[in-house]
């Protein structure tokens, strides 16, 4: 199969912070409120309460599955286009997906005027 490269706007312009960059980013401020990121957790179900939501979890520790159930006063469903939180309270996606494979990568090029640093995205085109 043959690809093109599409170098149109607004891609020329595109600007992104790496993965790793944000990650810190948010890390740090999420500590800054006392709270942490834990990995290995699913989200099961939630259900409005009089006093918050509680939230029913799945926690793989030592690769050993544990339920947990948790009252909270938000719950966030930042999980995502195909959202479980937001299926569950019924809300649709007020957006679009797209089935285009795009390429990200960090590049450095040196022998122009000045050294550069910047973000290639490459949307592959059928």
């Amino acid at each position: 199969m043959t690809h093109l490269w599409d170098f149109s706007p607004p891609q020329t312009n595109f600007r992104a912070l790496g993965q790793d960059k944000l990650d810190k980013i948010l890390r740090t401020e999420i500590a800054k409120w006392g709270g942490s990121v834990e990995f290995g957790v699913e989200f099961q179900s939630l259900e409005e309460i009089e006093n918050g939501v509680r939230v029913r979890l799945l926690k793989t520790i030592s690769n050993e599955i544990q339920e947990e159930e948790m009252v909270y006063k938000y719950v966030i469903g930042a999980d995502g286009g195909k959202s479980a939180v937001r299926k569950q309270l019924g809300l649709a996606f007020l957006g679009q997906t797209t089935e285009e494979n795009f390429v990200v990568g960090d590049v450095r090029v040196e022998g122009l005027r000045l050294d550069v640093s910047f973000s290639l995205v490459l949307r592959f085109l059928n």
